[in-house]
């Protein structure tokens, strides 16, 4: 072999070499270390969000603590209510004791039953009897006049004020009408 037939040899075994050796190391990179926006995350994954809004639920039902009758399905609590007491208790506060309001009719004979299973669902959930104390009725501490609210004011002791409560003024800019 001429000089010049063994360069174009060479070179060309230097260039397949180099196209291998090229082609190797973008294999040995896994394909899952770059993330081009493709990454979908599963809708169960823990996210900031979803525990920020988790834990206002829990607030928001530790703050009312009251069960109606569309959590019973025939004296037996269903699962809003066990949904609602289990969101009552992720909330975390100390359970000194725990009051549950029963808004419910007062002659309806399931009562006790409803009463009977509430009480179970939270000792299964590891209360105990001086943890958990029943009212009858709506919780009182969550109820306000929603006009005052609305309109930026607060209901004083006895309600909403009597402004508040006024008709709203008669349209302007038209003559009053009158019968011809």
């Amino acid at each position: 072999m001429n000089t010049g037939h063994k360069l174009q040899w060479l070179l060309g075994i230097a260039a397949g070499a180099a196209m291998l050796a090229f082609a190797a190391g973008c294999e040995s990179q896994p394909r899952d270390a770059v993330v081009h926006g493709e990454d979908f995350i599963p809708d169960d994954a823990a996210r900031s969000v979803r525990e920020f809004v988790n834990m206002e639920a829990a607030n928001s039902a530790r703050a009312d603590a009251t069960l109606r009758l569309y959590h019973f399905d025939n004296g037996i609590l269903n699962s809003l209510g066990e949904d609602r007491l289990d969101m009552i208790l992720r909330n975390g506060d100390a359970n000194n004791p725990l009051v549950i309001y029963l808004d419910l009719p007062a002659d309806d004979p399931d009562n006790t039953r409803r009463q009977t299973a509430v009480n179970a669902y939270l000792k299964d959930r590891g209360l105990t009897d001086e943890q958990i104390e029943f009212k009858a009725g709506p919780n009182p501490n969550v109820n306000s006049f929603a006009a005052p609210l609305l309109a930026g004011q607060a209901a004083g002791p006895s309600g909403p004020s009597s402004a508040s409560a006024s008709a709203a003024p008669a349209p302007t800019g038209g003559s009053a009408s009158s019968a011809h």
